[in-house]
């Protein structure tokens, strides 16, 4: 299934960029501390797919100024959860701090829940 959400989302990046409408590359990928983080939306909510080599540990939510990571996947259990700034997106300040101290506590339960 996140095979198939990804390919989705790469496919409406490139009609996105066919038509001009977006210049960025999605969805949005960057490595924080040995993990893969994956954007599947930018705001409203600010949402990643977090990995570990290929296994997903984690998913992290901005909505409403509550952010949240929950192990392995949405709406299971909840390892951090802050009340942000940012309402829909982080502030530019708090969006590295944030992650990464929801990054050390998906890391705690990795070491609970090995594969």
């Amino acid at each position: 299934m996140d095979e198939k959400r990804l390919k989705a989302l790469d496919e409406l990046s490139k009609l996105d960029q066919e038509l001009g409408f977006d210049d960025m590359e999605w969805p949005a990928t960057r490595e924080v501390d040995g993990f893969r983080l994956v954007c599947t939306s930018m705001a409203c909510p600010e949402q990643y797919d977090v990995f570990h080599g290929e296994r997903k540990v984690g998913y992290l939510r901005l909505r409403h100024g509550r952010f949240r990571a929950d192990c392995p996947d949405a709406h299971q259990e909840t390892v951090y959860s802050s009340n942000t700034k940012g309402d829909g997106g982080f502030a530019e300040e708090e969006r590295d701090t944030e992650i990464g101290n929801a990054l050390k506590k998906i890391k705690e339960w990795m070491e609970r829940n090995p594969t």
